[in-house]
């Protein structure tokens, strides 16, 4: 007969062990997409005016404040940053020892005003995508949405969402907003996807890819 203890005590052993799976494993690296210039440049060099046909696996918010100014010479990582998919429960990351603020939503850098008419406290929407002709081993993109195409992308996923469908079930088009000087996205539905379960096995490795954004930038 089992003894009770010993099954309980492999449990608690498999329930670290899987608590401890991000610690002890290297991350899925993320092939990020760059929008610098107002083009694409894909991760093996290639440059496009776009616009970009995807499917759009997941994304996630993330924060990020920098007491010192940039410096291309000598990047240094962020004094406070956040990741979250609730805007409202975002917090400062468990590794900032002294956070301005408990929470995203209330703190003093990510206020309008807080660095001349914008924030000192950067909020960007990064995207895992895969392209529109996808296959089973196609790699997950990333792309990062500047803080001026965040409207522009929540309009688009709360049309999305009134209409009760979800963004990984259409092709997305992503392209740059004309007339403006700062790169700038915009988005639009062009399509369903009629192989969102194709599309949904690398829905692990995308959640795990953003989950891991920051540590990853």
């Amino acid at each position: 007969m089992s003894d009770p203890k010993a099954i309980l005590s492999v449990k608690e052993r498999i329930e670290q062990r899987l608590a401890n799976v991000a610690k002890s494993t290297t991350a899925p690296s993320s092939k990020r997409i760059s929008t610098q210039g107002g083009v694409f440049t894909l991760p093996d060099g290639t440059k496009s005016p776009g616009p970009l046909n995807c499917i759009v696996l997941d994304y996630i918010n993330t924060n990020s404040y920098y007491d010192t100014p940039y410096n291309a010479t000598d990047i240094k990582p962020p004094a406070c940053w956040a990741v979250g998919r609730i805007l409202e429960e975002m917090r400062p990351d468990d590794s900032i020892e002294n956070p301005v603020n408990g929470q995203c939503a209330g703190c003093p850098n990510n206020e309008f005003g807080s660095a001349g008419r914008g924030k000192a406290c950067t909020n960007n929407v990064q995207l895992a995508i895969v392209p529109e002709e996808f296959n089973e081993d196609s790699d997950i993109l990333t792309l990062k949405i500047s803080p001026t195409g965040i409207t522009p992308w929540s309009t688009y996923v709360r049309s999305l969402a009134n209409a009760g469908v979800d963004v990984s079930q259409v092709v997305t088009s992503i392209a740059f907003k004309e007339g403006v000087s700062y790169p700038t996205l915009t988005f639009k539905n062009v399509g369903g996807n009629n192989r969102v379960d194709e599309a949904m096995a690398h829905a692990i490795q995308a959640d795990t890819i953003m989950s891991n954004i920051m540590s990853a930038a």
